[in-house]
């Protein structure tokens, strides 16, 4: 069974689980496979937030709070306590009682380390939601067939290769990963970034499909439009013995790429 079949298969499970539970006479039940669902959510991610968790419950809210409740999940203040947006007012991790209810129900070959609320990076906090939130999205709507979390994807790629924000297995099996940029990146950060996802398309079979690129802002797609230009000289970059960062070469940009790559600007709605 290839990956993309596997990786719909264990949503197909997933879905189906909570199918038959809703149409059951047990509440109960009903209830406890929407917990396993977010705890099995959260348990890929590494943490998430009620905004996108309390999208499994559809019209209902406060799934995320009953989780809370039974002791699986524990919530975390977010630095800036919801004043941003976008950004989460509280996040969700699981607790170690939530742990092995996920690991319970999946294989060893699912098995991902545990999540640290306290070494969440907190700067990426709007930009991993945002990722979360347009994954769930597509796939209630049928979008997207099956996912994969950076931390799934990174135990499986190669050195050099991008590791992107999530992977999104297409109806067609096809393989895209997705890249949101709201920040710009300059000189190395820019070259390491258009290298990795160079090397991630490369290779028989590649790791992917295809990227989309997308990002809130058009400098930042057009900057990234020019450096991924066919042709473009792209600079390596090593350190040297005293471990200042220094131009070890240039490479150019091969010419199959640009049809690999989609851009994508969101609305600022």
């Amino acid at each position: 069974m290839s990956e993309c079949e596997k990786t719909a298969a264990r949503e197909r499970l997933m879905a189906a689980r909570r199918e038959l539970a809703a149409q059951g006479t047990s509440t109960r039940a009903v209830g406890r496979e929407r917990l396993l669902s977010i705890c099995h959510w959260t348990y890929r991610w590494g943490w998430s937030a009620p905004a996108v968790l309390d999208l499994f419950g559809g019209s209902r809210r406060g799934l995320s709070a009953r989780a809370v409740k039974a002791g699986k999940m524990e919530e975390t203040a977010t630095a800036s306590g919801g004043a941003l947006e976008d950004v989460p007012k509280k996040l969700l991790t699981l607790t170690d009682a939530g742990i092995a209810f996920v690991e319970k129900h999946i294989d060893e070959s699912s098995l991902l380390e545990p999540e640290d609320a306290l070494r969440i990076n907190q700067a990426n906090l709007r930009h991993d939601f945002l990722v979360q939130k347009a994954t769930i999205k597509n796939l209630r709507f049928g979008k997207i067939i099956g996912y994969q979390t950076p931390k799934e994807i990174a135990e499986q790629s190669r050195k050099d290769e991008k590791i992107p924000d999530a992977l999104w297995i297409m109806p067609d099996c096809r393989k895209l990963a997705i890249e949101l940029e709201l920040t710009a990146k300059f000189k190395r950060r820019l070259d390491d970034f258009v290298h990795g996802v160079v090397r991630a398309l490369d290779g028989d079979p590649p790791r992917f499909d295809g990227f989309v690129i997308a990002s809130d802002s058009k400098a930042i797609l057009s900057r990234y439009k020019a450096a991924f230009k066919p042709g473009q000289q792209v600079a390596r970059w090593e350190r040297d013995k005293q471990s200042h960062w220094r131009i070890s070469g240039w490479e150019e940009v091969p010419e199959w790429v640009q049809a690999k790559i989609t851009w994508l600007l969101l609305s600022s709605q």
